[in-house]
C-alpha cells in the first residue's frame, strides 16, 4: 500500500522549481509534489525560490504523513500556500523556519490563503519553529484580499507550541486564521509568541481583521494558553 512507503531526504537544498502548466497537477508543488504517495520525511532540508501558479510553492502534499525537522522553507510563492499547502494530510513541522513566503497573485481566480502555509482538514503539529515576514495578498493596484499570512487552517486538528510568529501580514489574521476549527477538533496555541504582525489596508483604506489571530465560524474555538503578543498593527 502507499501508506507503507517512507521517503527521506536529508541535507538537500530544493531550489529553482516552476509549476507552472496546466492543470492542478502541472501547477502545484514547484518545489516538492507529494500526491497521495505516502510518507515523506525531511530533515536539515532548504526550500527556496520556488514558484507555483496554483497550490504549495514551496511543498504541495495531498492526503499524506509529512515531517520536516530542521528544515527551512524560504521565498516560495503561489496562490494557496506558499510555502507549503497541504490537504487532508497529517504535518509535522518541528525546529524549522518558515520565512519570506507568499500567498499572492494579480490574476485572481479564488481566494489567497496562507503565505508560509495552508492546511485544509487533517492533522497540524508545530513545535519549537519560527514563521517570519510570510504574507498573503492579491490585488492590483491596492490589496483586496487576502487571508492567513503565516498559517491558513481549515477544519483540521491543530497544536502549535512554543513557535514565533514575527512580521507576518495578510487583509485577515496577519500571522494566523483558522477557519470552521469545529468543536470536535483541536485549535491549541501554547507558549507562542506574536510580534510586529499586521493587516494591510484594503481598497477602501480601511483594516478588516485581526494582526495576530483570527477565527471564523459560529462553532470556532481556540485555546491560547501562555502566549506573548506585542507590537501587532490590527483592527482586532
Amino acid at each position: 500500500k502507499p501508506s507503507e512507503y517512507i521517503s527521506f531526504l536529508d541535507g538537500l537544498t530544493i531550489t529553482g522549481g516552476h509549476a507552472d502548466g496546466a492543470g492542478m497537477y502541472q501547477s502545484s508543488g514547484a518545489g516538492i509534489f507529494q500526491g497521495n504517495t505516502g510518507a515523506l520525511v525531511l530533515s536539515n532540508c532548504t526550500v527556496i525560490d520556488n514558484n507555483a501558479d496554483d497550490y504549495g510553492g514551496g511543498v504541495y502534499t495531498n492526503n499524506n504523513l509529512t515531517m520536516f525537522l530542521n528544515c527551512r522553507i524560504e521565498h516560495n510563492k503561489s496562490v494557496q500556500g506558499g510555502g507549503i499547502f497541504a490537504t487532508g494530510s497529517i504535518i509535522s513541522i518541528d525546529q524549522s523556519v518558515i520565512v519570506g513566503n507568499q500567498a499572492t497573485t494579480f490574476d485572481f481566480v479564488f481566494g489567497v490563503y496562507g503565505g508560509g502555509l495552508h492546511s485544509d482538514g487533517g492533522t497540524l503539529n508545530i513545535t519549537d519553529s519560527e514563521f517570519r515576514d510570510n504574507s498573503a495578498w492579491y490585488g492590483v493596484g491596492l490589496i483586496e484580499q487576502g487571508t492567513g499570512g503565516a498559517i491558513y487552517a481549515k477544519e483540521c486538528d491543530t497544536t502549535i507550541s512554543r513557535t514565533s510568529f514575527e512580521e507576518n501580514s495578510a487583509i485577515s489574521g496577519g500571522a494566523i486564521f483558522f477557519n470552521d476549527i469545529s468543536f470536535s477538533q483541536i485549535a491549541l496555541i501554547n507558549h507562542c509568541s506574536f510580534e510586529r504582525n499586521s493587516i494591510f489596508y484594503n481598497m477602501n483604506w480601511t483594516g478588516t481583521g485581526a494582526a495576530a489571530l483570527q477565527q471564523n465560524g459560529t462553532s470556532c474555538v481556540t485555546n491560547v494558553v501562555n502566549c506573548l503578543f506585542a507590537g501587532n498593527d490590527g483592527e482586532g
